[in-house]
């Protein structure tokens, strides 16, 4: 079995590389840190599953999540800090088989790792129960991304920063936002979007 995970953090993928080789002592884990190693890697060898967390260098978010599952055949598990329940259901749309959140015990990520690994998708059932997770919104992944910057009070060039943007494509985006939501400033369209996101469901 090999697998190729994806992370920056050192620690994290140095505990994640023992944790499954502990259970599958034949796995061979091959790691990458940026989004040109991923691609490097991609090219390299055949996985069976990869390990993905959401940001990184030139991976950012939700947003480019669906160019990395469009490098691999094998299935790709998010393991983010980011366990909103609006990111996991608009990650699932790009064509993942999993998301956990980063503080997930150990058992339940191997118990995800083995559902994947035998075809199955897994989620969290808390956050499926919930129906806290956001439907079908007119806005594409990219425009979500910038209605969650927005929620988090960014301003358009701490947005750009974060999402390798020029700062007027991202004033553009706000204001399709803004149309979007029917509102006229920042604090009425952060207002909108908490609203939108939490009442929309499957």
């Amino acid at each position: 079995m090999k697998v190729l995970l994806c992370d920056d953090h050192e620690l994290f993928r140095e505990g994640l590389k023992q944790l499954i080789q502990l259970h599958h002592k034949h796995a061979d884990i091959i790691e990458a840190s940026s989004m040109a190693e991923i691609e490097r890697q991609s090219e390299l060898h055949i996985y069976s599953l990869v390990l993905l967390d959401l940001n990184m260098p030139g991976l950012n978010g939700v947003a480019t999540l669906s160019k990395v599952c469009q490098l691999f055949k094998a299935p790709v598990l998010v393991i983010s800090a980011d366990n909103r329940a609006e990111t996991i259901q608009l990650a699932s749309k790009q064509g993942i088989a999993g998301y956990l959140s980063k503080d997930t015990d150990s058992q339940t990520i191997l118990l995800a790792i083995e559902k994947i690994l035998a075809g199955e998708k897994y989620f969290p059932q808390q956050i499926i129960d919930s129906g806290d997770i956001i439907g079908n919104i007119n806005l594409n992944p990219r425009q979500l991304e910038i209605l969650h910057r927005l929620i988090d009070g960014k301003s358009n060039q701490e947005i750009a920063d974060t999402l390798n943007l020029s700062e007027g494509t991202v004033r553009q985006y706000v204001s399709v936002i803004f149309k979007f939501l029917g509102v006229s400033n920042r604090t009425q369209a952060a207002n909108a979007g908490r609203k939108l996101l939490n009442e929309t469901s499957f």
